[in-house]
């Protein structure tokens, strides 16, 4: 699991899925961008749209811009 900032932490899907290592990081939510690797490897086409990614963000309280989520999504081709 790597932190960008004290409060944002990026991990692969599996890392996402270990309560310990979520405890130890403080995290108490999670807005799934590791997810989108693999739903990528699945459908290679696949985009984002923003609107619903601006909703999930904002209803989530999360500051994880549309175009932080594309970049995950385009890293992973």
């Amino acid at each position: 699991m790597n932190s960008i900032r004290n409060w944002l932490h990026i991990g692969k899907y599996r890392e996402t899925l270990d309560a310990r290592l979520l405890a130890a990081h403080k995290i108490g939510a999670i807005l799934q961008l590791a997810a989108l690797r693999d739903v990528k490897s699945h459908h290679p086409d696949m985009l984002i749209h923003p609107a619903l990614w601006e909703s999930l963000y904002t209803f989530y309280q999360e500051d994880v811009p549309f175009l932080n989520a594309l970049e995950v999504i385009i890293s992973s081709e």
